[in-house]
């Protein structure tokens, strides 16, 4: 007999976050910042688990390179006016505290942050 549990809702419509980006001459450009898909979620930690070091036990030991390693992530999620993924060479000349909290926001809505106690317990 199997016990009964709570039913469980899933919504299928992806989390989304728009965000204003000022250009060099003053300008704005609204994107949006939306949560991937499993599937680029997926291409998103094959791409970015090439520029680890593994030692023989399979343990991250340090890093191959830092090349890409914020823009990569906004370049799966980031969709500019025209709902098009911004390319990861435009998303690479941001100034390196946008890209941060970009990416900082982009790791929130795919749940690839880690949550306070799992920090706490690291």
């Amino acid at each position: 007999m199997f016990e009964e549990f709570e039913v469980k809702r899933f919504s299928l419509k992806r989390k989304e976050q728009k965000v204003v980006l000022e250009t060099e001459t003053g300008g704005e450009r609204t994107c949006v910042i939306r949560e991937m898909c499993g599937r680029d979620r997926d291409t998103f930690s094959t791409k970015n688990s090439s520029r680890f070091i593994v030692n023989d036990k399979g343990i991250v030991v340090g890093l191959k390179t830092h090349d890409g390693q914020f823009a990569l992530l906004l370049s799966l999620c980031m969709y500019d006016e025209e709902n098009k993924l911004m390319d990861i060479k435009e998303i690479q000349n941001f100034p390196s505290s946008v890209q941060e909290e970009l990416h900082d926001l982009a790791q929130k809505l795919n749940w690839l942050a880690k949550k306070e106690e799992e920090i706490k317990n690291d």
